[in-house]
């Protein structure tokens, strides 16, 4: 990326350490999930996607970040723990977004639940596109 270029929000595409990974082994491999990150938001000029291992203040750090945004979904005791956290290591604040009403119940959880229990076509209908073929091609597989 050129100096003159714009540095818009990045998805970032990380790898959990082996004890976190236990607890939530994802669908598809790190590489896929950053193909398809990129896929799903190729519309967006601003954001690019970044695949790293490790804490995500060290990726900000690295790209000149100077906040976090965050969606306002989650479990918000763990949220704003991390963020507490993130800026006593770098000194970035973290923004939260509230997420949009439609979207805001849908997790990577919530989809490989959907996928588990055979009902994929349930799962394709919150996923963008490029995620929807994923998911046939991973359960042609199964």
């Amino acid at each position: 990326m050129s100096s003159s270029t714009r540095r818009g929000p990045m998805r970032a595409s990380s790898s959990q350490s082996s004890r976190t990974r236990r607890k939530s082994a994802g669908m598809f491999r790190p590489e896929e999930r950053l193909r398809l990150a990129t896929e799903a938001t190729a519309h967006l000029p601003t954001v690019r996607s970044v695949h790293f291992y490790g804490l995500t203040v060290a990726l900000a750090r690295r790209e000149g970040a100077t906040v976090l945004v965050r969606a306002a979904h989650k479990e918000r005791g763990n949220e704003f723990a991390m963020a507490a956290m993130n800026r006593a290591l770098a000194e970035i604040p973290t923004v939260f977004v509230p997420a949009d009403a439609r979207t805001r119940t849908i997790s990577s959880s919530l989809i490989r639940q959907l996928v588990d229990v055979g009902e994929v076509r349930a799962a394709q209908q919150l996923v963008p596109a490029c995620v929807q073929q994923a998911l046939a091609d991973v359960t042609t597989i199964v």
